[in-house]
């Protein structure tokens, strides 16, 4: 169920969703603003809003890095050094990030890109050295 509040939004946009009102003819429809779902009448419009999951997503990745290297260490189907990297790069930021999205929207989170591509290249490094060890 989405309630009244909610983000919502197409590509490029984000707001509030209103409320819905149902007519007569038992229509229902979303009030909302204009710039919240108007772009092209054929896009559908999101909830949580892309903006937010993008930054959502971002957020979960960050506070998963030490999970992820637990995983990746301690889970025994992933042995293979194939293996660990598939997982690694499913986390990678670059399928995270959506190339539809403005880039305005992405620029605040550059820095925090940066750093997580980083830990991730460390990451990486590790599983080789491991796999040299064994």
């Amino acid at each position: 169920m989405v309630s009244p509040g909610s983000s919502i939004g197409v590509k490029s946009r984000v707001g509030t969703l209103g409320f819905f009102v149902k007519d007569s003819n038992q229509q229902i429809y979303l009030m909302t603003n204009e710039h919240v779902v108007s772009r092209h009448n054929s896009e559908y419009i999101h909830q949580p809003s892309d903006f937010d999951y993008i930054g959502r997503s971002l957020d979960d990745l960050a506070s998963s890095l030490e999970t992820l290297e637990e995983l990746i260490f301690k889970d025994k189907q992933l042995n293979d050094f194939e293996k660990k990297l598939t997982m690694i790069e499913s986390f990678n930021l670059k399928n995270v990030m959506n190339e539809e999205h403005g880039h305005s929207a992405l620029t605040e989170d550059m820095e925090e890109l940066k750093r997580l591509e980083s830990v991730i290249s460390v990451l990486k490094e590790v599983i080789v050295e491991e796999d040299g060890n064994n």
